[in-house]
């Protein structure tokens, strides 16, 4: 694995879970640690594009929640932790595919994207929330192939939050990403023609 070659953003979630695994008491840095730590960080950007998905992020984080709890802890090794085994098989797997995709950095959707097909309990966990290797995919290549994302929200003050959130994270992963919110009274709720002309004129 090339660390050196990893995001600013990776390395600071792989910082971030090096710091919850000596804090609980476990021995190893776990792929249920990093995958933690992806979907708390400030930009959401690893809980957005999972979103994307298709996968039920709330769900997803309870679990990977409840199943760190679960693991064993190891009182009196100093606070010193080491990546394990299962951690650095997803991170050779992330590796070869920022390597295929001709990526001179090794960004953390890919990693998400290797965790969609790991056996252990972490792609379990992802895959139970709705989480697979094709939709992450999907989500991949529609931020980083200039393809245009219409979020489409609703009127109310959480639907209008949640659109802007979802715009600025969109495009601060690199992708186009266009904002609709529905008028109240010529549009009425949910999606409508409005949304549909509107998500039509976005990909022209």
């Amino acid at each position: 694995m090339r660390f050196d070659k990893l995001t600013t953003k990776f390395q600071q979630a792989l910082a971030d879970a090096q710091s919850t695994a000596a804090g609980q008491d476990h021995q190893f840095i776990e792929p249920l640690h990093l995958l933690s730590a992806l979907l708390a960080q400030d930009d959401s950007s690893g809980a957005s594009l999972l979103s994307r998905a298709g996968v039920n992020v709330p769900r997803l984080r309870e679990s990977i929640k409840a199943a760190i709890s679960r693991l064993p802890k190891v009182e009196g090794h100093g606070g010193e932790v080491q990546v394990s085994r299962e951690l650095n098989a997803l991170f050779n797997l992330t590796d070869k595919e920022a390597q295929k995709r001709g990526d001179e950095f090794i960004a953390s959707e890919l990693f998400l994207l290797a965790v969609a097909e790991e056996k252990g309990e972490a792609g379990r966990l992802l895959r139970e929330a709705g989480g697979t290797r094709k939709a992450i995919d999907q989500a991949i290549k529609a931020v980083r192939g200039g393809e245009t994302v219409l979020v489409h929200g609703d009127y109310d003050v959480d639907g209008q939050c949640a659109t802007a959130i979802m715009t600025r994270v969109l495009r601060h992963l690199g992708g186009r990403a266009v904002p609709f919110v529905p008028h109240r009274l010529r549009d009425g709720y949910d999606l409508s023609a409005a949304g549909v002309r509107a998500a039509t004129s976005a990909s022209s």
